[in-house]
């Protein structure tokens, strides 16, 4: 099980950069994951993927949020993986989901968080469950 978060320049839809269990910190310190917990058998939350939109470069209008099974298996078979989007400030949740209902899909693209011209962020959840390891396999469904 991992989550990678990703940011594309857009127009140009070029990946600037990733971090997944083999990249945990990208953007300059701006998005750190906390590294996968492959057996889920800590209590709580078992990987946390932290984003500080304030510090997040001004060519990044677009980070995308996916939670994959990049070790085989699928997402069906993940016991009593959630997957909570937060915002810090008024510690509430915008987007939450349980990762087995997606049954046979074996990645998740789970939402995005674009820069608006006033320069702030916004999430839109997407639920779009796909098939990948990794998040480059799941790129052309981003592009649909």
């Amino acid at each position: 099980m991992g989550s990678h978060v990703g940011s594309l320049s857009v127009p140009t839809g070029v990946i600037v950069d990733c971090a997944y269990y083999n990249n945990l910190k990208a953007l300059g310190k701006a998005l750190v994951h906390s590294g996968d917990e492959l057996d889920g058998r800590t209590d709580g939350v078992d990987e946390k993927v932290t984003l500080n939109l304030a510090k997040m470069p001004q060519n990044v209008p677009l980070i995308i949020v996916a939670v994959f099974c990049y070790t085989g298996g699928s997402l069906g078979q993940v016991k009593s993986g959630t997957v909570v989007v937060t915002d810090e400030t008024s510690r509430t949740p915008v987007f939450q989901t349980v990762m087995n209902q997606y049954g046979k899909f074996r990645a998740l693209i789970v939402g995005a968080f674009s820069r608006s011209y006033a320069g702030g962020f916004a999430f839109d959840a997407l639920s779009d469950p796909c098939d990948g390891q990794h998040f480059m396999d799941v790129l052309p469904s981003l592009t649909r």
